[in-house]
């Protein structure tokens, strides 16, 4: 009876530590997503931004790369920072 109940508190343990460790790769990969040719984007945007001084951001860089894609920039610089 006494083995049963440590298998069973064996068995409990394990599977809260792999689904643990689950949820932190998952959590790892969302933050290592990187943006594919974000040296090409980040130069096309700055001769955008330079040929454009006085556009609306909306006309000038968005056509080039839409918010989620800034968003996403954005979000790897600072995972990369940390």
């Amino acid at each position: 009876m006494t083995d049963d109940i440590v298998d069973l508190l064996i068995g409990i343990v394990h599977k809260i530590g792999a689904r643990a460790e689950r949820r932190v790769e998952r959590e790892q990969v969302a933050d290592l997503r990187r943006v594919q040719g974000k040296t090409d984007l980040l130069y096309r945007l700055a001769e955008a931004a330079l040929a454009n001084p006085d556009g609306v951001v909306s006309e000038v860089l968005y056509p080039i790369a839409d918010p989620t894609t800034l968003t996403a920039l954005v979000d790897e610089h600072q995972a990369s920072k940390s």
